[in-house]
């Protein structure tokens, strides 16, 4: 009994981070567009913040691998 309690409090805290990560990808994707717009509007690099964000996570990917 104490086993199914630990893998459903388990399962819960999975799914808790899943919806977590889509939140955050939702609002980086929201910020990533709006400041895609403002570059367009004022005449900037519109790729600058997401190359940056690319660099970033490849830094992240080839120092776990």
């Amino acid at each position: 009994m104490n086993q199914k309690s630990v893998k459903f409090i388990g399962d819960v805290a999975y799914t808790l981070n899943v919806v977590a990560r889509e939140e955050m990808k939702t609002k980086l994707l929201n910020d990533i567009l709006i400041d895609m717009e403002v570059c367009r509007l004022e005449g900037w690099d519109i790729m600058q913040y997401p190359i940056e964000l690319q660099k970033l996570i490849t830094n992240i990917i080839d120092r776990k691998c």
